[in-house]
């Protein structure tokens, strides 16, 4: 039997600038209105549909910072409150590549994004809001795909199907996959991990929705794949630790927990030594 078309949803945002973006910028909400427009004719087969609810301002201590680092001053200054938040700032003298002219939490309501040129706005625009729900970066040519150069104005059919899953997002908190199609997503997430693709965070997150769901199998499936993508990944084994509690193999528990311990310690010796390293050299 086909599946039923979903019934559309409308998506608010919380549209976030800078002094530089407004002026860098000319009849700025027109350049942003057909922005989104063209952003919404890509998420419309899973229905949809994104609407300005707010606009804030706010400036960053310092525009040039990574964009990572702009965003968390955001999240600090500018609640969401149940929006995904859009911050749009000016351009500055970081190098303008088209591969790094926006950045976004995967799987979270927030994300950035730098002016320039209409269709690259845009472009960028669709390729951070699905990072927002759920998408990492994937090879071939789909909105996706890491490099600009790669994107196309299409989600590939696998994306669509995580679509599917997290278009039900809920935004008014920070809890990862809240109201989302957990199953759904764990059959993409294991597949793409199959063929080396995915990102071992979302796995991590999605594993920690299972076990929030009372589903400490598929919390245990979803966990492994991130650790097999990513050994070292320290917060991993920490709910791996957890869920294998819940599976009520101690053993297991016990060495995921002392994985987590000496990742963590080996972390703070890292940062220690670099730490070291800038005072002799002089650095601040």
């Amino acid at each position: 039997m086909a599946e039923e078309p979903p019934t559309r949803r409308i998506v608010p945002l919380k549209i976030v600038t800078d002094q530089a973006f407004r002026e860098s910028t000319p009849l700025w909400r027109g350049f942003l209105r057909r922005a989104l427009r063209q952003t919404q004719e890509q998420f419309d087969p899973v229905a949809l549909d994104f609407r300005i609810e707010e606009e804030a301002y706010w400036e960053p201590s310092d525009p040039s910072l990574p964009f990572s680092v702009l965003l968390s001053e955001v999240q600090a200054s500018v609640p969401n409150e149940g929006r995904i938040l859009v911050a749009l700032v000016g351009a500055t003298d970081r190098p303008a590549e088209p591969d790094l002219l926006g950045y976004a939490l995967l799987g979270r309501p927030y994300l950035i994004v730098e002016t320039h040129s209409a269709d690259l706005f845009a472009q960028t625009l669709t390729h951070e809001l699905g990072h927002v729900f759920g998408l990492p970066h994937l090879p071939g040519r789909h909105v996706m795909a890491n490099r600009a150069a790669d994107r196309t104005a299409e989600f590939d059919v696998l994306s669509l199907d995580v679509l599917l899953a997290t278009r039900t997002m809920d935004f008014s908190h920070n809890t990862p996959f809240s109201e989302c199609d957990l199953h759904r997503l764990k059959d993409v997430y294991l597949a793409w991990a199959e063929r080396g693709n995915g990102k071992a965070s979302l796995l991590s997150n999605l594993g920690v929705a299972f076990r929030r769901e009372g589903d400490a199998v598929s919390a245990a499936a979803c966990l492994k794949a991130a650790l097999a993508m990513e050994d070292e990944f320290a917060e991993a084994w920490f709910h791996m630790a957890r869920v294998q509690e819940d599976l009520g193999d101690e053993m297991a528990a016990t060495l995921a927990y002392e994985r987590y311990l000496s990742l963590e310690e080996a972390g703070r010796f890292s940062d220690r030594a670099r730490s070291s390293q800038q005072r002799l050299m002089g650095s601040p």
